[in-house]
């Protein structure tokens, strides 16, 4: 006789409940693949500035100094910034080979060597990867004003997320200070001024670095230029004059005053110096949850909680104040 048992099906209470499971699985999924990621993405981010941080020795061994965080030349004019001065020691010498280092940065051949992207100054975590960006036009330089330069800049670059830590200014920061900011409060690299193309370069050397160079940040995190982001959110497409290229000598110009927690920027500063805002001056910024990443002076690489004490970053940054860095 035939078989009259027949097949059964799902029936739709079933097949619900089979989505609402899998629904829930995916949800418990989502947040761990996006761990692995941010993971990924900040060690990756760690490595490109342990490679800036061998690059910043590799030079300073070759040459007895540091490179400058940028320097001026007041007879062509030109401007260089730190991030062309390391190519050669970050496996990049045909490329600064077509950098003119009596050219602005304006100029043709130079226009073709900043607008490269290098993977090395991306971080990728960083929204928008290999961002073009064009500033100017500006009269002279936009931090150093040479009236008699009378030219007129404007250049195109590719964005980088790393920038020098040039020193702290202003009253919140300064007032970390014993007896108020006063004395040198410079980073470890410093800007260099040549009247002509045949006065020697010269840079920090390491023995300049009087607090230590294990206490002393080198480069940081300053990601998502030249878009404007506060506490998390982009609040402006663009932000002229913030040196966000790499090969843009104002990516050598980051003088700190911090901001207040929201990222808004009183002119006195505030005590938020990490990821509250990634407008130049105003602290390091990062796309990881909670840190941004640095180069110490003896180039290891350390992360730096958003909740940082203002202080203590003022300490890490200034080379020879003879502050004590907490541990």
């Amino acid at each position: 006789m035939p078989d009259k048992r027949q097949q059964r099906g799902f029936t739709l209470i079933e097949l619900l409940v089979v989505i609402a499971i899998i629904a829930i699985l995916i949800g418990l999924l989502l947040p761990a693949v996006q761990k692995v990621r941010d993971a990924a993405a900040r060690m990756q981010c760690q490595n490109n500035l342990k490679q800036i941080g061998l690059g910043l020795h590799n030079y300073e061994s070759s040459n007895g100094f540091f490179p400058p965080a940028y320097s001026l030349l007041l007879s062509a004019p030109s401007a260089t910034s730190w991030g062309v001065y390391l190519l050669p020691y970050i496996e990049q010498d045909n490329l600064y080979k077509q950098y003119n280092l009596t050219g602005n940065i304006g100029s043709t051949p130079n226009q073709a060597v900043v607008s490269t992207h290098l993977k090395i100054f991306q971080c990728p975590a960083s929204p928008n990867q290999n961002r073009l960006y064009t500033d100017g036009p500006v009269p002279g330089m936009a931090f150093v004003p040479v009236p008699s330069w009378n030219v007129t800049l404007t250049w195109t670059a590719s964005a980088g997320d790393y920038t020098v830590t040039t020193g702290v200014r202003e009253a919140t920061l300064n007032s970390c200070f014993a007896g108020g900011g006063g004395g040198d409060r410079d980073g470890a690299l410093e800007a260099r001024t040549l009247t002509n193309p045949t006065v020697p370069l010269t840079g920090t050397r390491i023995m300049a670095i009087a607090d230590g160079t294990s206490n002393t940040i080198v480069i940081g995190e300053l990601a998502g230029r030249p878009a404007l982001y506060r506490a998390g959110r982009q609040v402006a497409a663009n932000q002229p004059f913030q040196g966000a290229g790499w090969g843009d000598a104002l990516s050598g110009e980051n003088w700190f005053i911090g901001s207040l927690f929201d990222g808004t920027e009183p002119s006195t500063g505030g005590p938020c110096v990490v990821n509250c805002t990634n407008s130049r001056g105003r602290g390091l910024y990062s796309f990881h949850t909670s840190v941004a990443n640095v180069v110490m002076g003896d180039g290891s690489v350390r992360s730096l909680n958003s909740s940082i004490n203002h202080c203590t970053f003022a300490f890490m940054v200034t080379k020879k104040k003879g502050d004590i860095v907490p541990n």
